[in-house]
């Protein structure tokens, strides 16, 4: 959907032109609107901040945002590849570009621009997390471990790369270890994917990690 198109969308719901006055209060309206799901105003009001301050980073990543969530990825990729080009340290823009390659599965672009993200932000346990993910989707299971693993150093609460790094063990067979990691996602109060828990349970014969079978079973 065009910008042009987000426009004539919304003057025929009757959205006031105005709202505010700053680039920062069109901005602000934009993240309370994307909050409650009206992507459509959303983009209008990051929009209108960003025709205040052509400069707005925030803006346009929160309008990339709000672009893929009405599927609308290279509109979206355009205002993350916009911020990369006017503020080449803003980080968030590079994660955001990345993670979207890898749903589109191009995972050679993704993996290119979660290394310069790392270069700007070598702590994000995201970024390792989506490494890990592009190594998994390739088959190369020993370098996914490794980079699920350093995201998880770096947050033991990073569900997702530990539902992920299951998986992996799954893959070579590493049953226990894939027990032990959907374990700590459910400990810490989320699901796992009840098709993968099925497979796991058939492949290693047992419901549950090998010390904690022991335990339920009173060995």
């Amino acid at each position: 959907m065009s910008l042009i198109q987000v426009l004539l969308f919304c003057s025929l719901l009757n959205i006031p032109l105005v709202f505010a006055q700053t680039a920062e209060e069109y901005y602000k309206k934009g993240n309370n609107e994307r909050d409650k799901r009206h992507f459509i105003q959303a983009i209008f009001n990051y929009s209108k901040a960003i025709t205040i301050n052509s400069k707005y980073s925030d803006a346009y990543n929160n309008r990339g945002m709000a672009y893929e969530d009405i599927l609308d990825y290279n509109l979206a990729i355009a205002d993350y590849k916009k911020i990369i080009q006017m503020d080449p340290h803003y980080s968030k823009a590079y994660v955001n570009l990345g993670a979207l390659y890898l749903t589109q599965n191009k995972f050679d672009q993704a993996a290119s621009v979660f290394k310069k993200a790392l270069e700007l932000k070598p702590q994000d346990d995201n970024v390792f997390s989506n490494y890990g993910y592009i190594y998994l989707k390739q088959g190369q299971y020993q370098n996914a471990i490794i980079y699920f693993s350093k995201a998880i150093n770096l947050n033991i609460f990073n569900t997702t790369a530990l539902s992920d790094r299951a998986k992996t063990y799954f893959k070579i067979k590493e049953y226990d270890k894939a027990w032990e990691d959907v374990e700590k996602v459910q400990d810490l109060g989320y699901s796992v994917d009840p098709g993968f828990i099925n497979q796991l349970k058939i492949a290693s014969g047992r419901n549950s990690s090998f010390n904690k079978f022991k335990n339920e079973s009173g060995f």
